[in-house]
């Protein structure tokens, strides 16, 4: 029987310490807004105009809350799609990015320097947005269509990051 070592842990240096708290300062200051605006949503609207926002108001109301939940329907149906936007983007565009980059890390695929091209130069060269909405809506008809939030990203240019990084992992997670 083969015996199992034991790893052990290293300790933290002072690297580690300093690190940790400037991450954790960090994590404060990007959540320091968000808690400004749940707070504001709980806040009189008449101390909001005389006093401005603050973490602690002095006047407590749910005016704000229940204006955003008169949309109630509606409110719904933007999270659903939102929600469905970002999985069926993820979803698509993760396929879409493994497929292009397991077939750019095989060696003996013909295509590779042409795709690796084609891919590069507009990655460096981009039309714009405008150009591309133009493309989208009048070329494409997706108009008012939820195909416009989710194929665009799937198939951009600037997913090459993370094609070159699951290219990058095929590669070496070969024997």
């Amino acid at each position: 029987m083969s015996s199992i070592k034991a790893k052990r842990r290293k300790k933290a240096g002072a690297g580690q310490y300093i690190l940790s708290t400037i991450l954790l300062l960090y994590t404060i200051f990007c959540a320091m807004p968000i808690l400004l605006v749940f707070i504001g949503a709980v806040t009189d609207e008449k101390t909001l105009a005389t006093e401005g926002f603050s973490y602690f108001p002095s006047k407590f109301s749910l005016d704000g809350v229940s204006s955003v939940l008169r949309y109630g329907k509606q409110l719904f149906v933007s999270y659903g799609v939102t929600i469905f936007v970002t999985v069926a983007g993820t979803a698509l565009g993760l396929f879409v990015m493994s497929m292009l980059a397991y077939s750019l890390s095989r060696r003996d695929f013909r295509m590779r320097s042409f795709l690796s091209i084609y891919i590069l130069i507009p990655m460096l060269f981009s039309g714009g947005q405008l150009s591309s909405y133009i493309i989208y809506t009048s070329t494409y008809h997706l108009k008012d269509n939820l195909l416009l939030l989710i194929l665009p990203l799937s198939v951009s240019t600037s997913a090459d990051s993370s094609i070159c990084f699951i290219r990058k992992t095929a590669i070496y997670s070969r024997c």
